[in-house]
């Protein structure tokens, strides 16, 4: 873990109380006091704003109505600012923060078209900015374990990455409890931005690579009119070879995560449900599995393991 003599000075932009994210936010924030939330506009809405201040202690003279006071007022008195935005409004949000030389940590994904990435890059590129993406899934030691035994080839040559992030939230959910913005897809289905980021954030993570060639077939199967099912192919260098399936269509699934890899002398398995588990298969063994105090676990500092073992670990973190 970090070591600093005082904590961090953090604003937030949205991720108030009432966000579905927000609440997480913070509290990953305060884990080991690298952090201290002490100013944001955390909703437009006045009421949710200033709650969502007396619920974390914040002071009522370092809450803010709109972004230009907030940056007048803070960014000679933050470290960073976290933006917790809903996707489409990231963008404007997160240029006036780096043309201000303020640091940025952006909740995925980032902006909403290549076009503002782009613009985003030059601003970065031109300041020296600072700007990071959280991605929470590469969290999960086991992930991190997974990580290490790809790069030290102790499955063999790496042929295969297998990622599933099935879930149902809109067929149990109606319309109008789903927040608005995802119901919108523009060039960019939405959908895309929300799940299938995730899949390819951790494709990168665990292999150090990018596709060279993607396929893709989407579907609309409920009645929201927005894609809600995608199927992906991807290609990589060496001849790797990937396939992510995400769908918020798919019965009885809340958040079933699941990573697959294929190498030439064995496979290895992590589930989203069992966060502590790694299942590792090898050419003419039966499965074993690993966990944080395996002896063959990489996964040994104290950053990965603020507890004992079978205490899962990494969503939040």
């Amino acid at each position: 873990m970090i070591k600093i003599n005082k904590p961090l000075k953090l604003g937030f932009v949205g991720g108030g109380i009432n966000s579905a994210i927000g609440q997480i936010h913070f509290s990953a924030s305060q884990l080991d006091g690298i952090w201290k939330v002490e100013s944001g506009i955390f909703s437009d809405n006045i009421n949710i704003n200033e709650k969502t201040a007396r619920t974390w202690n914040i002071p009522n003279k370092r809450i803010y109505k709109n972004l230009k006071e907030f940056i007048k007022n803070e960014k000679k008195r933050l470290d960073a600012v976290a933006v917790i935005l809903p996707i489409p409004k990231h963008f404007k949000v997160i240029c006036e923060l780096l043309k201000n030389n303020i640091p940025v940590i952006s909740e995925k994904t980032m902006v909403s078209n290549l076009t503002e990435a782009k613009k985003i890059y030059k601003i970065c590129k031109n300041q020296n900015s600072f700007l990071n993406i959280t991605y929470n899934y590469t969290g999960y030691p086991m992930l991190r374990e997974l990580k290490n035994k790809i790069k030290k080839k102790e499955l063999g040559v790496l042929q295969q990455i297998h990622i599933e992030m099935p879930q149902d939230n809109y067929i149990v959910n109606n319309k109008s409890s789903i927040q608005k913005w995802r119901l919108i897809d523009k060039n960019i289905p939405t959908f895309l931005l929300d799940l299938c980021s995730h899949m390819h954030n951790l494709s990168y993570f665990l292999t150090g690579r990018q596709p060279k060639k993607i396929f893709s077939n989407f579907s609309k199967y409920s009645k929201l009119k927005v894609v809600d099912n995608a199927v992906t192919q991807l290609e990589f260098n060496k001849g790797i070879k990937g396939y992510h399936w995400s769908s918020k269509v798919a019965s009885g699934h809340r958040n079933s995560l699941k990573v697959r890899i294929f190498c030439s002398n064995g496979s290895a398995e992590w589930k989203h449900s069992k966060p502590e588990e790694l299942k590792i298969s090898t050419n003419g063994y039966l499965s074993s599995v690993l966990d944080r105090a395996s002896k063959k676990s990489s996964i040994k500092s104290k950053r990965y393991n603020r507890f004992k073992v079978g205490h899962p670990s990494g969503f939040m973190e």
